[in-house]
């Protein structure tokens, strides 16, 4: 029998008026090591370590506090399944990272597929979920090379005309002659674009 009478809480997000954009980050590899761009090395890493031993990038933490100023939103995208929620909530806590809204993947069973949707395209639909719900403000996308982020982004960045300002990627496993050409055009849409080792470099 379901305990009605137990109180049960739940943190929101309610975006600041005084917000002056938005950010969107992805985690693997973007935030905290996974070496996801590796099958192998991304299981080993999942089995074998806690909370307390995951490595987070300090320069990632540093430009989402820049980034966030203590007003504007950041969400995080990944496609982490939403067991590691509770996980990840953790990791950022040891790490102070800031908050904010954690939109992971569906693994359950479709009509067609026995995982729901590919990485990009959860990625992709979840950047269109939180522009809707933040439809005056312009975003920050920061990703990776691990997982060709530069081709969501691109791909966003053609969806949504105008709204986005900033790519940033970090180098994350090999930089293919395809991520490449996505960064390229991604530079001759007119926006910002940075990538490197690390987002210690990004002048916020």
């Amino acid at each position: 029998m379901p305990d009605f009478g137990r109180d049960e809480h739940a943190e929101a997000l309610l975006t600041s008026s005084k917000a002056r954009y938005g950010v969107i980050s992805d985690i693997d590899d973007t935030i905290m090591e996974t070496q996801a761009w590796s099958l192998r090395r991304n299981i080993w890493n999942t089995v074998t370590g806690n909370s307390a031993t995951r490595h987070v990038f300090p320069g990632s933490v540093a430009v989402l506090d820049a980034l966030h100023d203590g007003v504007n939103p950041v969400f995080y995208v990944s496609s982490s399944p939403w067991n590691l929620q509770d996980f990840l909530v953790d990791v950022f806590t040891r790490n102070s990272v800031v908050k904010g809204p954690l939109f992971l993947r569906d693994l359950g069973i479709s009509d067609t597929q026995f995982i729901k949707g590919s990485h990009g395209s959860h990625k992709g639909q979840s950047i269109d979920t939180i522009l809707a719900a933040n439809p005056t403000l312009p975003f920050a996308l920061l990703g990776d090379t691990g997982q060709h982020d530069a081709h969501v982004y691109l791909d966003a960045i053609k969806r949504h005309p105008g709204r986005i300002k900033f790519v940033g990627l970090r180098h994350a496993g090999p930089v293919d002659a395809a991520d490449e050409e996505a960064l390229a055009a991604i530079q001759a849409t007119g926006t910002a674009c940075f990538q490197g080792e690390d987002f210690s470099q990004v002048d916020v």
